[in-house]
């Protein structure tokens, strides 16, 4: 297997990809403070989750330490249940705070049973693989991409896009890599690339929307 600094190259691709969730986490924190929303937390919540569950996740398969894939895939399943909360803003809003708890309590009593017992142990990584895809790539990515579709806006376009697209190279193209049998560094390389897509287009949708700010109103005649 493929080395980097005496570290299995997925392992340490995991490690990079982690140090980057890390630092767009500190990047995005500010955004957060100044325009707290649904989406905002979806970012943040994202970035943090995976910041961690890769950390603990690399570090439970290198140091072979159970407990540390228990924390990372808790980490992992709570940021997840974080980020609904921007699909459910289609609900009413009395409603959108029960389905939050709701979907946190069914995913920590699943991890629970994962955790809990020896055949929950043993499907852990491809529950929380399978926890990710649907949750993370299927429903709040797809709603990234949905807000993106719809709106007439440059930078909202931008930013909702390419956040979808972000989230969906971590949580459905890596991981279907593995499924397909892949080699490991496949599925590290999907993970190494969201959080780059994802800053970038934070980025690009930012500097867009102050250009758009600094252009002159239209003259009238």
């Amino acid at each position: 297997m493929p080395v980097l600094a005496n570290i299995p190259l997925a392992d340490a691709l995991a490690f990079i990809a982690a140090i980057l969730y890390v630092v767009g986490t500190i990047v995005f924190l500010p955004t957060f403070t100044r325009e707290r929303s649904e989406l905002t937390a979806a970012v943040l919540a994202f970035f943090a989750s995976m910041a961690a569950g890769l950390s603990l996740l690399g570090a439970a398969d290198l140091l072979d330490v159970p407990i540390l894939a228990y924390l990372g895939a808790f980490s992992i399943i709570t940021g997840a249940c974080v980020m609904l909360r921007l699909p459910f803003t289609v609900l009413p809003q009395p409603l959108r705070p029960l389905a939050f708890y709701v979907s946190l309590a069914v995913s920590w009593l699943l991890l629970s049973w994962l955790v809990g017992t020896p055949d929950g142990r043993n499907l852990l990584l491809p529950a929380t693989m399978a926890y990710m895809m649907v949750i993370n790539g299927g429903i709040t990515g797809g709603y990234l991409f949905s807000i993106g579709l719809r709106s007439h806006l440059p930078s909202v376009r931008v930013k909702a896009i390419g956040s979808g697209a972000g989230i969906a190279s971590c949580c459905i193209g890596a991981h279907l890599a593995t499924i397909a049998g892949a080699p490991a560094v496949v599925a590290a390389t999907f993970q190494l690339a969201a959080p780059l897509v994802l800053l970038t287009a934070l980025f690009a949708g930012r500097a867009m929307q102050r250009g758009t700010a600094a252009l002159p109103p239209p003259s009238r005649r």
